[in-house]
């Protein structure tokens, strides 16, 4: 159990703060375009996807469930979706080892 939690603890290190990084340095940098272009952000271009204008965007990426066809109309940076899936593999896939594990034993 401890060495589960210490990997989590490790994964959460290395993810979390560089995507918060990313995060608002995406959002910071669409703010400075927003100024000096006269209100168009670089949003304009097919692969910047919807612009991440500001913080109440970003909640789902934070959460690691951007990748969820839900919350379709959350994607402000699209290629956290990567993010979000390894995030959800490391979380479930503990469980399904231990339902395989379980079952076997039986």
């Amino acid at each position: 159990r401890a060495a589960l939690l210490t990997f989590y603890i490790r994964r959460w290190v290395r993810i979390f703060p560089m995507l918060v990084t990313a995060l608002v340095a995406t959002i910071a940098s669409c703010q400075i375009s927003m100024a000096a272009n006269g209100g168009s952000g670089f949003a304009i271009f097919p692969l910047a996807g919807q612009q991440c204008e500001d913080f109440a965007q970003v909640w789902p990426i934070l959460l690691f469930v951007n990748n969820l066809p839900s919350l379709s109309n959350a994607y402000c940076m699209i290629q956290t979706w990567s993010v979000a899936v390894e995030v959800q593999m490391y979380l479930v896939s503990p469980l399904v080892l231990w339902m395989v594990y379980s079952f076997k034993q039986r």
